[in-house]
C-alpha cells in the first residue's frame, strides 16, 4: 500500500512535514469517517478537467488536484505499458507499467466492485473500492 521512499527522487531531503504530506497524498490508512466523506478532486487529462472521487478500503486517494494520464493493463490481446500519474506534486509513475485494473461499470444502481493495480512492485488495492476513478487509458 505504501511506496519506497526510493520511489522519490527527493527522499534523501528528510522526512518531517514532506513525509505527512506524502503519507496523506499515497494514501495512508485513514479514519473510516474521512474515509466515507466524498472527496473531490479536480481532474485533469488531456486538457479536460473532471472529478474525481475514489476511496478504496479506508484510503483516500483523491483530495488534491489530479493531472496526468494512467495507463492500464487489460487482459486481452493489447498490453499497455506506460504509465504517467501525478497527484498534487507527487509522481506516482514514470515509465513502465504493471498491473491491471478490475472494474464494474458505473450506472446508476452499480458501482465499482474490486480493484487490482500495481505500479512497478507497490499494489495500490486489492479490495473491494467506491467512487469514480478518471482514468485515461492508451489502447
Amino acid at each position: 500500500m505504501f511506496l519506497p521512499m526510493e520511489f522519490f527522487p527527493w527522499s534523501s531531503i528528510g522526512f518531517g512535514k514532506l513525509t505527512q504530506s506524502l503519507c496523506w497524498v499515497v494514501g495512508c490508512m485513514v479514519p473510516l469517517a474521512l474515509a466515507d466523506r466524498p472527496v473531490h478532486a479536480q481532474t485533469q487529462l488531456g486538457g479536460e478537467y473532471r472529478e474525481c472521487r475514489l476511496t478504496i478500503g479506508k484510503v483516500v486517494f483523491c483530495g488534491l488536484p489530479f493531472s496526468g494520464q494512467a495507463v492500464i493493463y487489460r487482459p486481452g490481446p493489447k498490453r499497455v505499458e506506460q504509465c504517467s500519474l501525478s497527484i498534487g506534486q507527487v509522481t506516482f509513475c514514470k515509465g513502465p507499467y504493471n498491473g491491471k485494473a478490475i472494474m464494474q461499470v458505473h450506472t446508476p444502481t452499480k458501482h465499482y466492485v474490486m480493484c487490482e493495480i500495481s505500479i512497478g512492485v507497490p499494489i495500490f488495492c486489492g479490495e473491494p473500492f467506491s467512487g469514480q476513478w478518471v482514468l485515461y487509458a492508451r489502447r
